[in-house]
């Protein structure tokens, strides 16, 4: 029991130094439709029109901000320079849930191996609140990674 009279269980030991919480990755889900060749990439799918398809490599995943946009990973070929994509974007595995869409314009285009292809987007259109809160989420997990650190090395943050 802890000091509340509370029952504890394994993962809830006062004297843990190393929370699995802790440890717990953040999910970022996110769909694509791109308005200018009517195409998409879904929930394991392809869009092509009206035409779906499973497909191993149907996802899109998100890999860092930039000024004003971010860089994402698609299947090629998914899109071209100068599209424009609808992104609806979905936050889990955090306490408050953030789900929200952008439109956003394709930049540049990098080729990848195994079919792939990373893209940088500019926003067009985005609700500010939620672009923040979706931005805040990893800035605070850096920060918690950061603090985590320099416990464990037993230094003072600079």
């Amino acid at each position: 029991m802890d000091t509340d009279g509370e029952q504890m269980t394994d993962n809830d030991s006062p004297d843990d130094i190393i929370n699995p919480n802790d440890f717990k990755s953040i999910d970022v889900q996110v769909m694509m439709i791109n308005e200018t060749s009517h195409t998409g990439v879904m929930k394991g799918q392809r869009m092509f029109g009206e035409e779906q398809q499973k497909a191993a490599s149907a996802y899109v995943k998100f890999l860092e901000f930039i000024d004003k946009g971010m860089i994402i990973e698609v299947p090629h070929p998914s899109c071209g320079k100068g599209h424009t994509l609808c992104l609806d974007i979905q936050v889990c595995g955090i306490k408050n849930e953030i789900h929200f869409e952008v439109t956003a314009r394709v930049m540049e285009i990098e080729n990848l191996d195994e079919g792939r292809d990373r893209i940088k987007v500019t926003l067009l259109t985005y609700d500010e609140l939620f672009w923040n809160a979706f931005k805040s989420v990893f800035q605070n997990r850096q920060q918690e990674v950061t603090e985590f650190f320099f416990a464990a090395k037993g230094t003072e943050k600079p």
